[in-house]
């Protein structure tokens, strides 16, 4: 995907067996790397180091040319020195959720033979099936696993992993540790996801991570919380599944909590007890946040910062979502972050270190939320409206705009203020963002290669797509390329001014409802090169966000942001295609109750036929209301400058 890979063979000391088949090579755009190489070809495990990650760590892949389970180990160097407090754990994930790989790992203490003969189901101490199986696949984000080695004291062992899965993709293993752990019953708090930020009189509750850091399992706890003033809270908790050692459980209070009176206050919460007794270590049993409670919010801006690149045939439906989501409602500001193509900027690499997207995805996130209940803070395409909504009931704390905005098109300068007011005294770790975004960018319009700028499409062969019968197909993507003309990349992400987790020298950690944080920006607009439409000022807009940190990825949050047009003129296209006046799309397609033109011009104006050509509907404007029309397929004539153009609508309700 326009980057290379670097890898290598298992360690020194690591066995690696496996049972012989290819591994598939996938597309030269979307290569099964490191699998794709001669080296690795038949190999069952590398060591890959993922520039996006900027990290190192054991791969295996089942994706093979044959349909049959793969059986592929590796087994690691005998380990001595076993006691009674010795704890095994690792991490694993399995970067495509569509594709999620299993795994088992076994456990011998015979460390005299070199073989996979030493592994069997009665030293089988783990296993996940893929995903294949309900329920199956490990999960696409980093996850850690434990064992507790309490019955190997005063053994040497050896550990192996086998990748037990048909035909996925890939699986991924890190941090491999068998570490004596200090403590037998010790635990620590996480604050994860607690809300910050309530209406006075609105009802919340509190919940709380709580991590094994001890050798034994933890069955049961007693934990307590108090808010400043308030309340106080006592609990006890019978797990479900004994607590493995290193991991982690989400617990909830019960009862709701409303506090009538505006104000910020302290909450604290700790535990009590663990298996009926004391935590033998107090260090880390206690966490505390800031809660506001205010009188005045506004509906918050929802930022979709969508992961795209032009070598993904399934962008361009992701795109037309994204028009789609923004028309039809002001509180959506889009944003395309893109991964390798000629589109991408420094930030991609560092958006998804920071926030942990499955690499080379489609994936969104929604004010960079992470959704308990889902285990992620990224979202597919039929996911964003329900969740969407659900971000929008969120009370904000704050209101972001513009001022004194100055823009000089002949040194290709940009100046403008960003300001910040609170309307409730907080506490956190605040940051300023600031995007420069463009409309309408692509390629050179003579370049019809996959050049970084040409879109690929899965679409051709889609009936009511936009893209239907458009570009021509390339075996070596195994896709349909769209040119300069037949595409438009949109929502593009331009430059990351304040880098994408912000400028934290704006607002104070403690902030004053009284005060506004002001800060004044300048940006330097690059002049485009080598025929690319790229870098003009009427389609460029600037995006502005309140960003909020945390150590912990579920306590990362916008809070608000806004959007502001650098010029009061519409936005333009390529001079070859503003002669081609025939351009427009119509979303979505099929549709129910309403649909959406987009053209080159600022108004559709036209009619509605059925297939038996009578006239169903006329229309003016680019949002057309078609409740009233009954399923079926219908013409759409569109009018404009003397010329008629036509396209195809289903309804289905």
């Amino acid at each position: 995907m326009y980057a290379t890979t670097q890898y290598t063979t298992v360690p020194t000391g690591y066995l690696q067996l496996n049972e012989g088949f290819p591994n598939t090579v996938g597309s030269s755009l979307h290569p099964n790397a490191p699998f794709h190489t001669d080296s690795l070809r038949y190999k069952g495990w590398g060591v890959v180091y993922n520039d996006v990650l900027k990290d190192t760590f054991l791969v295996s892949t089942s994706w093979v040319d044959s349909n049959r389970v793969t059986s592929r180990w590796v087994i690691l160097p005998p380990i001595s020195g076993i006691s009674v407090n010795s704890v095994l754990h690792w991490k694993a994930m399995a970067p495509d959720p569509a594709y999620a790989d299993g795994y088992a790992v076994y456990i011998s203490n015979n460390i005299s033979v070199n073989d996979t003969v030493i592994f069997n189901n009665s030293n089988k101490v783990f296993q996940i099936n893929d995903n294949s199986t309900s329920g199956g696949g490990e999960k696409s984000q980093w996850t850690t696993r434990s064992i507790s080695l309490s019955n190997y004291a005063g053994q040497s062992i050896r550990i192996a992993f086998k990748n037990i899965s048909k035909q996925k993709y890939q699986l991924w293993i890190d941090d491999i540790t068998v570490e004596n752990l200090p403590y037998a019953i010790d635990a620590s708090l996480e604050n994860l996801g607690n809300t910050k930020y309530v209406m006075a009189n609105q009802s919340f509750h509190l919940k709380i991570r709580l991590k094994n850091n001890g050798y034994q399992n933890i069955n049961n706890c007693s934990l307590a919380y108090s808010i400043q003033g308030i309340t106080y809270n006592n609990q006890s908790f019978s797990l479900n599944n004994a607590l493995l050692p290193i991991n982690t459980t989400t617990l909830a209070f019960s009862g709701n909590i409303a506090i009538n009176t505006p104000g910020m206050y302290q909450v604290k919460i700790w535990i009590n007890q663990l298996n009926g007794m004391a935590d033998q270590n107090h260090f880390n049993d206690t966490v505390s946040y800031y809660l506001s409670v205010l009188n005045t919010s506004v509906t918050p801006k929802v930022l979709i910062e969508q992961m795209t690149d032009a070598s993904l045939p399934m962008a361009p439906a992701m795109q037309d979502t994204l028009n789609m989501l923004v028309l039809q409602d002001t509180n959506i500001i889009a944003v395309q972050i893109h991964w390798q193509d000629s589109l991408k900027t420094p930030a991609s690499a560092l958006y998804n270190q920071y926030f942990q997207l499955p690499n080379q995805s489609l994936f969104a996130t929604l004010n960079r939320n992470y959704i308990v209940q889902d285990g992620r803070n990224y979202f597919s395409s039929n996911e964003l409206r329900p969740k969407i909504k659900m971000m929008q009931m969120n009370v904000t704390p704050c209101k972001i705009y513009f001022s004194n905005l100055s823009v000089d098109t002949i040194f290709r300068n940009i100046q403008v203020d960003v300001n910040v007011q609170f309307y409730e005294d907080t506490k956190g770790d605040y940051r300023l963002g600031l995007y420069l975004m463009e409309n309408n960018v692509c390629g050179d319009a003579a370049d019809t290669t996959i050049n970084g700028y040409n879109q690929l499409s899965a679409y051709y062969f889609t009936p009511y797509s936009a893209y239907y019968q458009m570009g021509y197909y390339s075996p070596v993507a195994d896709a349909f390329v769209l040119n300069a003309y037949q595409y438009k990349h949109r929502y593009v992400l331009n430059q990351a001014v304040t880098s994408v987790l912000g400028d934290a020298s704006v607002i104070p950690s403690v902030t004053d409802n009284s005060v506004t944080y002001t800060k004044t920006y300048t940006l330097s607009v690059p002049t485009p090169t080598n025929n690319v439409f790229r870098y003009n000022f009427r389609n460029m807009y600037l995006l502005a966000f309140v960003y909020e940190h945390d150590t912990l990825l579920e306590n990362r949050r916008i809070l608000n942001a806004t959007k502001y047009k650098l010029l009061p003129y519409s936005e333009i296209l390529d001079v070859p295609t503003l002669k081609d006046h025939s351009f427009f799309s119509i979303y979505p397609n099929p549709a129910a109750d309403e649909v959406y033109i987009q053209t080159h011009w600022l108004e559709a104006e036209g009619e509605i036929f059925n297939i038996m050509g009578q006239k169903m509907m006329v229309f003016k404007g680019n949002k057309i209301e078609i409740k009233n029309l009954p399923n079926g397929l219908y013409i759409v004539k569109i009018q404009h400058q003397g010329k008629v153009f036509q396209y195809k609508l289903l309804i289905q309700k």
